[in-house]
């Protein structure tokens, strides 16, 4: 059984200890990714709902699974980790309540969702995730460097009046062909880049700006970036507005330090939008937050107390009307460690109290 394994399972059992619970039913998709080293139970990928279930006693860890799902589970997926098997048929409506009554009563169980508690504490589980082990951050630097060569690729290889849905999808199938699951793609050009701000893709066709974001999966961790491109001579006010998300990029991702509580670290942006003369900009889209095994693990505001914690990945959106800067960085104890650095790429220099700084232009094509 894995050291990763292990541990994790012993982090468990200290909550259920401290919670004074019998067992943990892990059924939510992020846990039991969490929880499986990086194993994904799932089939569709619009539901948080894991395909399988983790039960979790003082001694042992069971798989539970229908038995269209657990052949595959066992064979594909976490045949690398020690554990027993619990099945039911697909058509039993109480399976899972009767595979788990063989181990223990359910109301002993400490779990992430209602599905057998009436109290369930999704909280307590999510808080599990939030340091990364170095296994994690293994793959979490894995996923930084595809999820960045799908979009780059994309963004160097995009042509006048093509629409944002064959952007998307070009997008969305480069990711696919090194392995991520995009569960995140937003694609918007010229005008509907200073109108929205979550664009999905249209069949409106590219002219001369267009904006690539997605969000994409690897085993069980989320990355999120953004690029701009334009089509000849960036104009003045364009550029200035990017710079001006940059700086607040530079500002947000700085302060992000061990420890940190994540409100006071957004007030530090908000200030920055009013510095670049921006001030009522911030409250037009959400600033972004901590990421990891969800595209955000929470949505940091003002009044937010959590802290930031070792190994934890971040990504801060800063948005001006027609810009925004995004990229996932990992917090270590030397500073933001960038997880989805661009090579080929037009460098933005920004200068923080006499100190110079780089995020990314606008690529000119």
């Amino acid at each position: 059984m894995s050291r990763e394994f292990t541990e994790k399972l012993e982090t468990v059992r200290a909550l259920l200890k401290k919670k004074r619970k019998s067992a943990a039913l892990v059924t939510r998709q992020a846990n039991f990714s969490w929880l499986a080293c990086g194993a994904e139970a799932r089939v569709a990928i619009n539901t948080d709902k894991a395909a399988a279930n983790w039960l979790v006693t003082k001694e042992d860890v069971y798989l539970i699974a229908n038995g269209i799902e657990l052949p595959r589970l066992k064979s594909e997926e976490v045949s690398h980790l020690k554990y027993e098997t619990l099945s039911y048929d697909w058509h039993e409506p109480d399976g899972l309540l009767e595979a788990v009554k063989n181990v223990v009563d359910p109301k002993k169980i400490l779990s992430d969702s209602n599905d057998l508690v009436t109290r369930p504490h999704a909280e307590l589980f999510a808080a599990l995730r939030y340091s990364l082990s170095r296994e994690e951050v293994k793959r979490l630097r894995h996923l930084g460097k595809a999820l960045e060569a799908a979009i780059s690729a994309t963004a160097h290889a995009v042509r006048v009046d093509e629409t944002e849905n064959e952007i998307a999808a070009q997008m969305s199938a480069a990711a696919i062909a090194v392995g991520l699951t995009p569960v995140v793609v937003l694609v918007a050009v010229d005008e509907r880049i200073r109108r929205f701000r979550h664009p999905l893709p249209t069949g409106k066709k590219l002219k001369r700006h267009a904006m690539l974001i997605m969000c994409a999966r690897y085993q069980g961790l989320i990355a999120s970036m953004t690029r701009t491109i334009y089509f000849g001579d960036i104009p003045p006010a364009l550029a200035s507005k990017h710079k001006a998300a940059c700086t607040i990029d530079v500002v947000l991702q700085q302060a992000t330090k061990v420890d940190a509580v994540s409100g006071e670290i957004l007030k530090l942006g908000i200030d920055k939008y009013k510095t670049v003369r921006y001030p009522n900009e911030w409250q037009a889209h959400h600033q972004g937050g901590p990421c990891g095994y969800l595209p955000r693990e929470y949505i940091v505001t003002p009044d937010t107390k959590s802290k930031v914690a070792a190994f934890q990945p971040f990504a801060w959106n800063p948005t001006v009307a027609g810009t925004k800067s995004e990229d996932t960085i990992l917090v270590t104890p030397r500073g933001p460690d960038l997880i989805t650095k661009s090579l080929d790429w037009p460098l933005e220099e920004v200068v923080i109290n006499k100190k110079k700084y780089t995020r990314y232009a606008i690529l000119d094509r």
